[in-house]
């Protein structure tokens, strides 16, 4: 058990991330310590989580904080480091967020990280849309649907990672052949059916 004295030790913070810790005073001064200490925040962003869906929301050391800074203004996150993940360039972005290219460092994959901003301060909307979709994705095993990895929720940035898909979207396809044949469109179509109905 931690004492509040000193670093807390690997198996402590593992537990934190995980939602194990029980007493609730230990509790808050394990947060008040990893808001305080850059050495154990960074840490925490390299350690597993025991269940992918503990909401994360972990105080920022500065290079996270410096990413959900780039990611509030508009600036792309590219070379920025999310915990454990070294996040790459820009492979997809829409209404809601911007999907990146990204390697996870611990397990030396590459894997794609899809950031959403969350709302200005004072709506109560908070990280829901992301983790729903992060609880609803990750309890899903399929070959049509990415698999989810980890949830990260940073100052106010909340990041999905996910399984990295080579090879374009549909879109990308059909630009680049200008029309598809109907074997191929049909072959697409029950594919994508399939990973909705899953």
């Amino acid at each position: 058990m931690w004492l509040a004295t000193g670093h807390p030790d690997r198996q402590t913070l593992q537990a934190f991330i995980s939602g194990r810790i029980e007493d609730d005073d230990i509790q808050e001064n394990l947060e008040a310590h990893i808001g305080a200490c850059d050495e154990c925040a960074s840490l925490i962003g390299r350690l597993p989580i025991d269940d992918h869906f503990v909401t994360l929301d972990l105080p920022p050391t500065r290079e996270l904080e410096a990413a959900s800074q780039d990611l509030r203004t508009g600036q792309p996150l590219t070379g920025q480091w999310l915990g454990k993940y070294k996040v790459g360039d820009v492979i997809g972005q829409g209404g809601m967020g911007t999907v990146y290219q990204a390697k996870d460092t611990v397990l030396n994959r590459r894997v794609a990280i899809k950031t959403l901003l969350r709302p200005s301060q004072g709506t109560a909307l908070g990280a829901a849309p992301l983790i729903d979709e992060a609880q609803a994705a990750g309890a899903i095993a399929h070959p049509n649907v990415a698999t989810v990895y980890d949830f990260l929720s940073v100052s106010q940035v909340d990041c999905l990672v996910m399984e990295y898909l080579a090879g374009g979207s549909v879109a990308d396809l059909i630009n680049h052949t200008s029309a598809l044949g109907w074997e191929e469109a049909i072959r697409l179509i029950c594919d994508a059916c399939q990973g909705i109905d899953a």
